[in-house]
This record gives structure tokens, C-alpha cells and sequence, in this order.
């Protein structure tokens, strides 16, 4: 009895000098084991506030890709610059790699699907001319129009279309909004924000003809014997052609070019090679101005950034994008 006390104590002794022998071992050394240190990182909404203070005393507290945003503190008093309606001035090249360029990939609309027998291209002649109002309907009883049909809207749709009278006066240019199968026309769009593209009337008819007098109506003095010549326009990605004016709360936020080839930007491209990078404009209205890339419209041929251009765009405006994937480490967390 005796003995198995003395053995149970010895025991404990050994256990304890065990314990006590372990706390001694320097923290980072000993045997391999599972980890002795736990980091823990606060990435709630509070800790990604920008270093920054508002003129009101609060803290910018950004939502969704505005963590991509800078703030602009141009006067150095260390509050956020704001625009003169109140709202924060940011700025949108701070985390963007402004110095590669995005590639698009071009489209350029196939040859008109002639039944007359002319020349393939993208040239044809006018049959008569409908206006109503802003818009043109431009007939052409020279086409295939069920093979028109069959190519929209990847082909035509928001191209430039030039008209051009073989007896004089200046081209006009115009836009592809839609056509008619049946009765065989393009409608045309006629306004643009570029007042010397807002002409009133087209060469070789009578300015006193009713479909001006009215805004609507046949242009009943158009001459069919010396018909009018029309060429659906080509170009490059980064080129406006289909300039819409909005007043609404789109204003500016629509940049429309019927020359990308949108049916390559599905939505596994856009998110990897777009989403969030930065519209520059190089030339025309708005240029020098740059937005973040918040959609896109495959079927309406535009990009929409956020906010929108102080302008609309028109056909003076040029354009790039900028921007690197990488980039999007910015996204979230500061």
C-alpha cells in the first residue's frame, strides 16, 4: 500500500516538472507543431475608411469600386477636395496603370447584300427619303433586306452612315438606328451635340418642302433621276458613332462605337479585361476628361462609366481605355 502511494506521487512530480520544463522552451523553438500565433485582421467597413476627413468633420466612407478611387486634397489642408455641388472631388487615375492600354478588338460591317447586280461594298444609292422629325428614313430598293435581317444588329446597327448629292452640297452625316425589312429602309438618326452636324436639311431638296416645313412627311422634291449616294462609314475602336443626347440622369454616361466588336466581350472578358478601368478621352468633346468603366451593352454598342462626362459625346470624341487586372487589388479593403 505504501509502495503504490510513493509511485502515484512520484508521478505527479514527474508531471509537473514536465509542465514546468515545457514553459521554459524559448517561444519560436522546440519540436515541429502546430503554430503558437494567431494573426487577426479587422477588415469591417470602419477600417477601410480613406485617411482622409470631409469638410463636414465625417469620414469618406466609399461603397462598392470606389475603393479604386483616390480623393484629390489639392490645397493640402487635409480634407477631401468636394465639387461645387457638394459632392466628393475623387480621382479616378490614383490606382489605375495609366500607362497600358486596353486592347479592342475591331468590327467592320460586311459588304451590303445587293440584288441589283452593282459593285459589292458598303455603298449604295438612296430611293427616297421620309423624315420624321430627328430621324430619316432612308430607302433602298437595291438590297436584300431578309439578309439584313438576318445580320442585325451585329452588323449596320449604330455604324456612321455618309449621304452624299451627286449635284453638291456638303456630306451628311448620320447614324444607323434600326431598318424595316418590309418596306425596305434605314432609320437614321439626325441630331448630334456638335452644332455644325445639326444641319437642317439635306442637299438636293427644297428647304421649303413640306418634310421640313412639318418635321415630318415625304420630301416630296427629292429627284429620283439623280438619286442620292449613301456609304455606311468604317473605323477603329475608340471612336464615337452614334452621338445621343440625354437629359436625364445618363447624362454623359453612354459611349456609343458601333466599331468594337462587342461580341467578343462576354462577360468572363469584360470582368478580366474591363470592369473598372478608366475611360481616357483622347480628342473632341470631353477630351482630357477620364471615367471608371462601369458597363457595358452588348447589343447597343456602348460603355457606360461612372459618373457621367461633363458633355455627351459625339462624333468628335476619341477614346482609350486604361488599365491593368492587377489593378483590381485595389478593389476592396483600402
Amino acid at each position: 500500500m505504501i509502495t503504490g502511494v510513493c509511485m502515484i506521487m512520484a508521478l505527479l512530480v514527474f508531471v509537473g516538472d514536465s509542465r514546468a520544463a515545457d514553459d521554459d522552451i524559448p517561444f519560436f523553438a522546440g519540436e515541429t507543431g502546430l503554430p503558437n500565433v494567431m494573426f487577426i485582421f479587422d477588415n469591417s467597413d470602419s477600417m477601410q475608411d480613406v485617411p482622409y476627413l470631409r469638410k463636414d468633420g465625417n469620414t469618406l466612407r466609399p461603397r462598392g469600386w470606389r475603393w479604386r478611387y483616390g480623393v484629390k486634397d489639392e490645397d493640402g489642408d487635409g480634407f477631401i477636395d468636394e465639387t461645387k455641388d457638394g459632392n466628393i472631388d475623387y480621382d479616378y487615375n490614383k490606382y489605375t496603370s495609366a500607362d497600358v492600354e486596353v486592347p479592342m478588338l475591331g468590327k467592320i460591317p460586311p459588304p451590303l447584300p445587293r440584288i441589283d447586280g452593282g459593285p459589292a461594298g458598303l455603298s449604295s444609292t438612296v430611293t427616297k427619303i421620309n423624315r420624321n422629325q430627328y430621324w430619316y428614313l432612308i430607302y433602298d430598293e437595291n438590297l436584300d433586306w431578309n439578309a439584313i435581317k438576318a445580320g442585325w444588329p451585329e452588323n449596320y446597327r449604330y455604324n456612321k452612315i455618309q449621304i452624299e448629292d451627286p449635284g453638291g452640297g456638303s456630306p451628311q452625316i448620320r447614324t444607323i438606328y434600326n431598318y424595316n425589312k418590309d418596306s425596305k429602309y434605314w432609320t437614321v438618326y439626325r441630331h448630334d451635340s456638335d452644332e455644325n452636324y445639326n444641319i437642317d436639311y439635306l442637299a438636293g431638296v427644297d428647304a421649303t418642302d413640306k418634310c421640313y416645313a412639318n418635321n415630318s412627311g415625304w420630301c416630296t422634291t427629292y429627284d429620283n433621276s439623280n438619286p442620292f449616294t449613301y456609304t455606311i462609314l468604317t473605323g477603329v475602336p475608340g471612336e464615337v458613332t452614334y452621338p445621343y443626347i440625354r437629359t436625364d440622369s445618363n447624362h454623359g454616361r453612354y459611349i456609343r462605337d458601333a466599331n468594337v466588336d462587342w461580341s467578343a466581350i462576354d462577360k468572363d472578358t469584360w470582368k478580366t479585361n474591363y470592369a473598372n478601368c478608366l475611360l481616357v478621352v483622347t480628342a473632341g468633346t470631353n477630351e482630357g476628361e477620364s471615367r471608371r468603366l462601369s458597363g457595358r451593352n452588348i447589343g447597343s454598342k456602348y460603355w457606360t462609366v461612372t459618373p457621367g462626362f461633363p458633355e455627351d459625346s459625339d462624333y468628335t470624341t476619341r477614346y482609350k481605355i486604361v488599365g491593368d487586372p492587377d489593378d483590381n487589388r485595389y478593389a476592396s479593403g483600402g
